[in-house]
């Protein structure tokens, strides 16, 4: 009877960590299955990275700091692509991808009408512009 109780209370703590390790590994899953665009190679005609003018940032104390910009030009079928997610997802927030990167969190699908060409997101530094732009550069 003794050794019952000990076997029982040996077969919860792992039973909990199989449990706790199904719910992290749920979230996980969660975070890639957003709602997302994701820039291809394809999309792309050319991406550059560029330093931002600090003078035309607003600097005060909350807002996020931006050192740079990546700036895109996307090819035709790039456009229409976009265009066509935007129209599908209207009033709807998705991430920004750039080769499944995810460039940014909680953009505004209703933003996107109109199926632009050009466009320019900011980014945290200038080496991650850079990053971002050298893997789109590559076809």
């Amino acid at each position: 009877m003794a050794g019952e109780g000990f076997m029982r209370k040996s077969l919860i703590l792992p039973l909990l960590a199989l449990v706790a390790a199904g719910c992290l590994n749920k979230a996980d899953h969660h975070g890639n299955n957003a709602l997302a665009f994701n820039v291809r190679s394809s999309d792309v005609v050319s991406a550059t990275a560029e330093a931002v003018d600090p003078s035309r940032l607003d600097t005060r104390e909350g807002t996020p700091h931006f050192e740079a910009q990546l700036h895109l030009v996307l090819s035709d079928s790039g456009v229409e692509r976009f265009k066509r997610f935007g129209e599908a997802h209207d009033g709807q927030t998705f991430e920004l991808r750039v080769n499944g990167v995810v460039l940014l969190p909680g953009v505004g699908a209703g933003q996107l009408r109109g199926g632009a060409r050009e466009m320019s997101w900011f980014v945290g530094s200038l080496d991650e512009a850079k990053h971002l732009a050298a893997s789109l550069s590559k076809k």
